[in-house]
């Protein structure tokens, strides 16, 4: 859960931010980690990138308090929760477009076996 995430909250010049130790701009970042939760930091627009990637980082906020950090887990757990859920419903959701695929099969060979049973009926009255 303490995974290196953050949030872009500000992506222009900043005349009053110090600029990296690799010369470029520095953005204000949020923390989105248990550990930092909602915590702002300034970084390098290339901060984590895969390719020319900048690791700088200065922490704007002060730590997080033992009970945010607390809430923080509780938001996390909840989170995950719900996660945990939206991916049951996504594989519901499937396996119920799957069984309807095999409906939509079944009345179609019904139809034409109805149809069939219907011009044999005709041809029987006839």
């Amino acid at each position: 859960m303490s995974s290196s995430s953050s949030h872009v909250t500000n992506t222009q010049y900043n005349d009053g931010l110090p600029k990296c130790v690799c010369r470029e701009r520095v953005v204000v970042r949020r923390s989105l980690t248990v550990a930092n939760p909602g915590r702002r930091f300034i970084g390098c627009v290339n901060y984590k990138k895969k390719k020319n990637g900048c690791n700088f980082f200065e922490w704007v906020d002060e730590e997080t308090c033992r009970s945010g950090l607390e809430y923080a887990k509780i938001m996390q757990a909840k989170r995950d929760a719900l996660d945990r859920q939206v991916e049951d419903l996504k594989r519901g959701k499937e396996m119920l477009e799957q069984e309807n695929e095999a409906l939509l099969c079944k009345v179609a060979k019904l139809t034409e076996l109805n149809v069939h049973l219907l011009g044999r009926n005709e041809a029987l009255n006839a």
